[in-house]
């Protein structure tokens, strides 16, 4: 993960602490971290078997190749199988905190989001025009929806984990000298 993405994500736990600490005695009951953390385990390895993201690496080498047409077949034979493998993998986790939940929805909404542009994106290559508006936008669709799909990793990954405590300032020592 890079440093802005993994900061991003810090600041994301960082916010929900504090909206769980803000909301207080009156709020809902703060989650089990012991769940979250198993919610967060779950989510994270079923993520990792997505085999798509190397199908797609496989079809974006076709196109590199000139060769969209091939890469429409490998979308269509490989890729939206795997996604919609993928998809039920998603629906079928028995998480336990309305967080994962959550998140296991966001994720089916992605899954769906990506499945939808893959076909977009093959239907575009199919014709076998490498120069065109529509490829275009379905080049754009599929990128949007693969941004989805990471951040739905990420905020799997930070699910559950603690955001670092913040580093203590000290003052210097009298000992200290300051150039």
């Amino acid at each position: 993960m890079s440093g802005a993405s993994s900061t991003r994500v810090a600041g994301l736990a960082l916010g929900a602490a504090l909206l769980a600490t803000a909301c207080g005695p009156s709020g809902p009951p703060p989650t089990d971290p012991r769940l979250l953390r198993a919610d967060s385990d779950a989510l994270v390895a079923t993520v990792a078997r997505d085999p798509a993201p190397q199908i797609l690496t496989e079809a974006d080498g076709m196109i590199d190749d000139r060769r969209p047409v091939r890469a429409a077949e490998i979308l269509r034979t490989a890729a939206l199988p795997a996604v919609r493998r993928q998809l039920e993998r998603v629906g079928a986790l028995e998480l336990r905190t309305g967080e994962g939940r959550a998140l296991q929805e966001r994720a089916g909404r992605a899954y769906r989001r990506r499945a939808a542009a893959i076909e977009r994106y093959a239907a575009a290559l199919e014709r076998g025009q490498l120069e065109d508006e529509a490829l275009l936008e379905a080049v754009h669709a599929h990128r949007d929806a693969e941004g989805e799909v990471l951040a739905v990793i990420e905020a799997s990954q930070a699910l559950g984990h603690a955001p670092p405590p913040p580093a203590e300032k000290r003052p210097p020592s009298p000992d200290t000298v300051v150039e």
